[in-house]
């Protein structure tokens, strides 16, 4: 394709606003923005790489070459940006989650990392990502990488068959992988990030792309025109802006919580339609408006072509700005804020268009002066990942520079599976089992941070199976993280007379703890609050009911006012670090409020020590 078409540039300047708006969180459909450039970018790119290994005149390294030129520079910067903006006052954990996406980025690799970290791409955590978005960049890249090897095989296996290889023949070649990646996107999968991340469920959009190019080829790059494309686009804006309907007064307004810092929200995804159905729509929706043109030269079009232009710069750009704004100030974006966020966005994306994007050359030179600058990015943020996001002191967590390590945010959670073994024999102590995923782990801290862990032996279980039943038996106490109800029956039926089964509670500290750690110094940064999920209080208040009085409430006990916990101790420490598994300064908090006496009043515990001496 020589001719360039303006309508294609208005189209990538649909796409963007819808994506900013849906990180904005205004515009739930938003999202389809991305599968509308995976279209586009399969229709510019696959019917001249096909041409050209159909002539034998395809470079493999001079394409890759400028794939990498085109999309490289700024996801360097943004790398380079986003580790100095983190530095400045970003949490250990978070940082060191931002070092591991700066490596991933620069490798082309965020997708998979997301696929593994992140699990949803519509988990709230995402919002405090800066380069979260790269995802798009990964996926994009590795299909550059790996479709011209596909194709060559493809086109080899068909010259030995027919003994030349026809453009009919590209065309079916390219309706057979599109079948096979729609049939793979298609197929129900266990976890929601294996269609979303990965390559080949993801490449029919670029395929349907590739297939459309090839329509305007075969007729001459005669612009194949239609009575609907205009109803066709229609469509396609409808469904990627339709959610603008369901917003409420609500959508810009913060929360107010009587005691705290901040609002926090939670992000609801408002659909009209499954996402499978809406992006399918979108995408064969945007393959017939590539085949149909609909340029028309009006003032709206040419401005939809402009920031279509700047379409990459705004990508890259806009969340990295989002994200740390609402990592360092607030989750909940008023009108004001949305206007001089646009406007920010205009003009950081503008410089990054003129000074970068249209300054990037295609020379070796180039190439390697981007490779180089990716690999000395990518070693620094490689170093900061190892040291854990440790690059200060950070008395609130109880971590210090020197004592940074690799794994060390993990270490006091997971601490617990080392007790994953049976009971002693006659031990002369309490025999405490407990059940259950990281909640669970957290419990049994709490357990090791009170005044009973020398009267207590304690085992340990991930999940229940039937082959525990002896730990079961020789239990004096249970706790599970669990409904009443999903407890199965084999353990309730092993049982011993004397031993009593309690629940463990659901817990929530927010979103993100950056917004407080910035007012660290303040003076009430000791009474800072949040409040959290509805979801979280409604599940509480379920298991609750069913667990009656055998029920460690964690966000009851934590609780200033209805569904507004607090987020540090008393003495200015962090009760969690990732807003849902404890730390040490939180276990040791928790079981100093638990009143032990309660749960343990009616065991044998009695027999091993004075009932003065319990704590409560």
């Amino acid at each position: 394709m020589t001719t360039y078409r303006k309508d294609i540039d208005a189209l990538k300047g649909i796409a963007i606003i819808a994506i900013v708006f849906f990180h904005l969180g205004i515009l739930s459909s938003g999202y389809l923005g991305v599968d509308v450039f995976f279209v586009i970018s399969g229709f510019l790119v696959l019917p001249k790489m096909c041409c050209q290994i159909i002539d034998g005149n395809f470079s493999y390294f001079s394409f890759l070459k400028k794939r990498y030129l085109r999309m490289a520079p700024l996801v360097v910067l943004a790398g380079i940006v986003c580790l100095l903006a983190g530095f400045w006052g970003m949490l250990p954990d978070s940082y060191e989650n931002l070092a591991e996406s700066v490596v991933a980025s620069n490798l082309f690799a965020e997708n998979i990392l997301s696929a593994i970290t992140a699990h949803s791409y519509w988990n709230v955590i995402n919002d405090y990502k800066p380069l979260m978005h790269l995802w798009y960049v990964g996926v994009l890249f590795q299909f550059y990488v790996l479709c011209p090897i596909i194709l060559k095989c493809c086109f080899w296996l068909v010259r030995k068959l027919k003994g030349v290889v026809s453009h009919s023949d590209a065309r079916l070649v390219l309706g057979v992988l599109f079948a096979i990646s729609l049939i793979l996107y298609l197929i129900p999968a266990k976890f929601e990030a294996y269609k979303f991340y990965f390559i080949h469920c993801r490449s029919f959009e670029l395929l349907l792309g590739g297939m459309a190019g090839y329509v305007l080829k075969d007729a001459g790059e005669e612009k194949v025109r239609s009575g609907y494309q205009w109803g066709a686009l229609a469509l396609l804006v409808f469904v990627m802006f339709s959610s603008l309907l369901l917003l409420t007064p609500e959508t810009f307004s913060p929360e107010v919580i009587p005691i705290g810092q901040e609002g926090q929200r939670t992000a609801r995804i408002l659909l009209i339609q499954p996402r499978p159905v809406l992006l399918i729509f979108t995408v064969f929706l945007t393959a017939f408006l590539l085949r149909a043109s609909f340029c028309c030269n009006s003032f709206a079009e040419t401005a939809m072509a402009a920031i279509g232009k700047r379409s990459y710069s705004i990508y890259v750009w806009h969340q990295v700005l989002l994200a740390f704004y609402r990592y360092y100030f607030s989750r909940s974006l008023s009108p004001g804020f949305v206007l001089l966020f646009l406007v920010a966005v205009i003009i950081v994306s503008e410089l990054s268009y003129r000074f970068i994007e249209k300054k990037t050359g295609l020379s070796n030179r180039s190439f390697i002066s981007w490779l180089a600058a990716s690999a000395l990015v990518t070693a620094l943020a490689f170093g900061i990942y190892l040291r854990a996001g440790v690059v200060r002191d950070v008395p609130e967590l109880g971590i210090t520079v020197s004592d940074a390590h690799r794994g060390m945010h993990a270490e006091y959670v997971e601490r617990i599976y080392d007790y994953d073994k049976d009971f002693p024999t006659d031990n002369g102590k309490i025999n405490v089992l407990v059940e259950g995923w990281s909640f669970a782990r957290d419990m049994a801290n709490c357990l090791l941070e009170s005044g009973l862990k020398d009267s207590m032996s304690i085992s340990y279980v991930y999940e229940w199976d039937e082959s525990y039943i002896e730990r079961i038996k020789a239990a004096d106490m249970i706790f599970t993280f669990r409904g009443k109800d999903e407890v199965p029956s084999y353990v309730t039926s092993n049982m011993s007379d004397n031993c009593q089964i309690w629940g463990i509670g659901t817990k929530n500290y927010g979103e993100c703890n950056g917004i407080f750690y910035r007012k660290r110094f303040s003076d009430s940064f000791k009474d800072s609050a949040v409040a959290i999920p509805a979801s979280y209080v409604a599940l509480n208040d379920r298991w609750r009911e069913g667990w009656g009085e055998n029920y460690v409430d964690f966000i009851r006990l934590a609780e200033i006012s209805p569904g507004v916990v607090r987020i540090l101790t008393p003495e200015g420490k962090f009760i969690s670090q990732d807003c849902e598994h404890l730390t040490r300064a939180g276990a040791i908090w928790y079981a100093s409020m638990i009143n032990w006496k309660v749960i343990f009043g009616n065991t044998k515990i009695l027999t091993l020590k004075n009932d003065s001496e319990l704590p409560e």
